[in-house]
C-alpha cells in the first residue's frame, strides 16, 4: 500500500516531508498560519462593491494553494454585508451611511489550503464618515435642513416633489403671465401720472409677488417711467405730442417672494391732445397766436408777456387823458369845440381813439360828443343856471390792441357877457281838442331886428332827438305858437330855440303829457254826415278838423274852444276873439272891441252881422 494510513500521502511522501506515514493525523501538510486584511475602513456613500481592503495569508508549506472566504461564527454579524473574492478582495454589497449605520462591522474569515488545512480569524471593518455639505453653509447634510441650500427646506422640497440636493430644484414656480392693463398716456400730463397697473400670475397659491423695471432687450424707454411694487406704472417725466416720440419701449419684472421672476416688454403709447387756447382750430403747436390776442407768440416772448394768456399782450395800456380845456361859454351852437384830447402810452406810435363811456362820472355824456379829431364837442345847447353849471364826462382812450385806460372830467359852463335876447321858461297848456298852445317871454331892449324863432319838441329832457317843431311868434314880448299833431298819452318836452348874431339862444324847457284818449266837443253835440259835416241844434252846421278849427257854413274857417258851460270862444281872422253859448247864439260877444255882434242871416253863404256898438251891418 502506498499510503499506509490512508490520509491523502503517499508514504514516500510523507517520510519525504517527515510524518508519519502509518499516523492518518500526522500529514505531510501545514495549514495556513496567517490571516491579515490590509484595511480596517472605508468611506461611506460609496457604492455596493466598494473594495473595503485586501484579506493575505501565509502559509508554511511552501507552493500551498489558498483560498479565503467569509464563514459563519462568532463574529460574522456583518459578513452578508461584504462579499469576498477568491483572491482575498474584500468589497462592499450595500451603500454605506455613516450618520444611520453602525459606524464598525464584524466579519469572520477563512484561508485553507488545498489539502483542507485552514485557519479563520475575526475581523472589524470601521465606516469612515464623509463630510457632506451639499450648500457648503457649514453644516453636515444629515443635520441641515436645507441640503442643498436653495430657501426650501428638505422635507418641504420633498413634499412639493422637488429635488431637495439640487439648488435649482425648487418648492416654487416662477411667475407664468406679466401683463398691463392699459398702454396709454394723453401727452401734458404731470409728473406721476398713473398709466396703467401691470398683474401678473403664478402657479404657486398665495405667492407674494412685486413689480420693477428690469434691465434688458426693450428697455430703452425704463428711465422715463417708475414702476411701484404693487404694480402702478407711472410717468417720470411731462410728455408733448408734438416734439416726443409717440411710441416708448419698457421692460419690466415680475418676482415672487423666493425670487423666482417673470420678465415682459410693454410699448406706452403717447396720444395727442388737441391743443387749441383759442379754439381756433388750430393746435397750439402750429398756432402762431395761441391765445389769439392778435400777438404773436414771438412777439409776445419778446416783449415779456405771457403767449398762453389773452389777458398778457405785448402791449400797455395808456396811462392818462388830457383835455386842453374844461370850461365853455353858454349859448354856443351845437358841434362847438370845448378842447383837444391826448393821452399818453408807453408803446411808442401807438394809436389812440377816444369814446365817451357809461360809468360813474358819465352823468351827462350824451350831452357831447368826440369828433374823429379826437375834438370833443357839444352834442347840444346850453344856457347858463345857477342851479346847473359844470357837466360830468367820463372818457376812456383805447390803444389800436384794445388795452384802455378812463378818466372822469368836470365842464364848467361859463355866463355869457354878452348883450342879447334873454328868453324866459317855456310854458305849455292843452285844451280839450289836445292841441297845445306853448309860450315863452322875451327880454330884449335892443333896436335890431330879431331873428326867426320856433318851438322845438322833444320826447327827452336832453333834446337828443326832435319829435316836431313849430315856428313861433311874437306878440306883446312873449313868443308863442300852438300845435296838435303829437301823440296821445306821451311826455314831451318844449323850448324855443334860435340863432341870434351867432349864438344858438334857448328858453328854460318845459315838460307836459298828452292825455291818453281826447274827446272832440263835436262827437256829442251834433250828428255827422257821410261828408263829415254836422249840424248842431243851435249853433247849425259845420265841418269839423282834429286841430280845433271848423269850418261854418256860414262864418268861415273858426277856431273853436269849448268851455265848460256849452258855451266857445270861437277865433277868426275877422273878428278875432269871440264868445257864444247855446241859448244866447246867434249873439256873439266881441273880445277885443267888448261889444255885441248878431247874425242877421246868410247871404250868398255868408253870415250878415250886426254890429251893436256902431250899428253897421257887416
Amino acid at each position: 500500500d502506498s499510503d499506509d494510513d490512508g490520509d491523502g500521502f503517499s508514504d514516500s511522501v510523507e517520510i519525504a516531508y517527515g510524518s508519519n506515514p502509518r499516523d492518518p493525523n500526522s500529514v505531510a501538510n501545514a495549514a495556513p498560519n496567517t490571516l491579515v486584511l490590509n484595511s480596517s475602513g472605508f468611506q461611506e456613500n460609496q457604492p455596493a462593491g466598494t473594495i473595503a481592503g485586501t484579506l493575505t495569508a501565509t502559509d508554511p508549506d511552501n507552493g500551498d494553494t489558498l483560498s479565503i472566504q467569509l464563514v459563519a461564527g462568532s463574529g460574522s454579524t456583518a459578513n452578508s454585508l461584504f462579499s469576498l473574492e477568491s483572491n482575498g478582495t474584500l468589497k462592499t454589497t450595500v451603500s454605506f451611511d455613516f450618520e444611520t449605520n453602525s459606524t464598525s462591522f464584524p466579519i469572520r474569515a477563512r484561508v485553507t489550503d488545498q489539502h483542507g488545512a485552514y485557519i479563520e480569524n475575526n475581523f472589524t471593518i470601521s465606516l469612515l464618515n464623509q463630510v457632506e455639505d451639499l450648500d457648503n453653509d457649514g453644516t453636515e447634510d444629515h443635520f441641515d435642513s436645507d441640503d442643498d441650500g436653495d430657501g426650501f427646506s428638505d422635507s418641504v422640497e420633498i413634499a412639493y416633489g422637488s429635488n431637495p440636493r439640487d439648488p435649482n430644484s425648487v418648492a416654487n414656480a416662477a411667475p407664468n403671465s406679466l401683463t398691463l392693463n392699459s398702454s396709454q398716456i394723453s401727452e401734458n400730463q404731470s409728473i406721476g401720472t398713473v398709466i396703467g397697473n401691470l398683474t401678473a400670475s403664478d402657479h404657486d397659491n398665495g405667492a407674494l409677488l412685486s413689480y420693477n423695471m428690469a434691465n434688458g432687450q426693450g428697455d430703452g424707454n425704463n428711465s422715463l417711467f417708475s414702476l411701484l411694487s404693487n404694480g402702478t406704472l407711472k410717468s417720470n417725466v411731462m410728455f408733448d405730442f408734438e416734439t416726443n416720440a409717440s411710441t416708448y419701449s419698457i421692460r419690466t419684472r415680475v418676482t415672487d417672494q423666493h425670487g423666482a421672476f417673470l420678465e415682459n416688454n410693454f410699448t406706452i403709447s403717447l396720444l395727442n391732445q388737441v391743443e387749441d387756447l383759442d379754439g381756433d382750430g388750430i393746435e397750439d403747436f402750429y398756432d402762431t397766436d395761441d391765445d389769439n390776442d392778435t400777438f404773436a407768440d414771438a412777439v409776445e416772448i419778446a416783449y415779456g408777456s405771457n403767449p398762453r394768456d389773452p389777458s398778457s399782450v405785448a402791449n400797455a395800456a395808456p396811462q392818462n387823458i388830457i383835455l386842453s380845456n374844461t370850461s365853455f361859454m353858454e349859448n354856443m351852437p351845437r358841434g362847438f369845440i370845448i378842447g383837444q384830447l391826448s393821452a399818453t402810452d408807453p408803446d411808442i406810435n401807438n394809436t389812440l381813439s377816444f369814446s365817451l363811456i357809461l360809468g360813474n362820472g358819465s352823468t351827462d355824456n350824451h350831452l357831447f360828443q368826440i369828433d374823429r379829431n379826437n375834438s370833443l364837442r357839444t352834442a347840444a345847447l346850453f344856457r347858463f343856471e345857477e342851479e346847473k353849471n359844470t357837466f360830468n364826462l367820463l372818457i376812456r382812450t383805447t390803444d389800436e390792441h384794445n388795452a384802455s385806460f378812463q378818466k372822469p372830467f368836470t365842464l364848467q359852463l361859463v355866463k355869457d357877457p354878452g348883450q342879447h335876447p334873454r328868453l324866459g321858461t317855456t310854458a305849455a297848456s292843452i285844451d280839450p281838442n289836445g292841441r297845445v298852445s306853448l309860450s315863452t317871454p322875451l327880454a330884449y331892449e335892443g333896436n335890431s331886428t330879431l331873428p326867426e324863432f320856433k318851438y322845438f319838441i322833444s320826447k327827452s329832457a336832453d333834446f337828443s332827438i326832435i319829435s316836431d317843431t313849430t315856428p313861433a311868434l311874437l306878440e306883446n314880448n312873449a313868443f308863442n305858437a300852438s300845435i296838435f299833431t303829437l301823440e296821445n298819452n306821451t311826455t314831451y318836452y318844449a323850448r324855443l330855440e334860435t340863432i341870434y348874431e351867432g349864438k344858438s339862444l334857448i328858453s328854460l324847457s318845459t315838460q307836459f303829457q298828452i292825455p291818453p284818449l281826447i274827446v272832440y266837443w263835436w262827437e256829442s253835440d251834433s250828428s255827422e254826415n257821410q261828408a263829415g259835416w254836422r249840424k248842431s241844434d243851435w249853433f247849425g252846421t259845420y265841418l269839423p278838423h282834429k286841430s280845433g278849427w271848423i269850418y261854418h257854413q256860414s262864418m268861415g274857417w273858426l277856431y273853436a274852444h269849448p268851455g265848460s258851460e256849452d258855451d266857445f270862444w270861437l277865433w277868426s281872422q275877422e273878428y278875432r276873439w269871440i264868445w257864444t253859448k247855446n241859448g244866447i247864439y246867434p249873439f256873439l260877444y266881441r273880445n277885443n272891441t267888448a261889444n255885441w255882434l248878431y247874425i242877421l242871416g246868410v247871404k250868398d253863404g255868408k253870415a250878415v252881422i250886426h254890429d251893436y256898438s256902431d250899428g253897421k251891418i257887416e
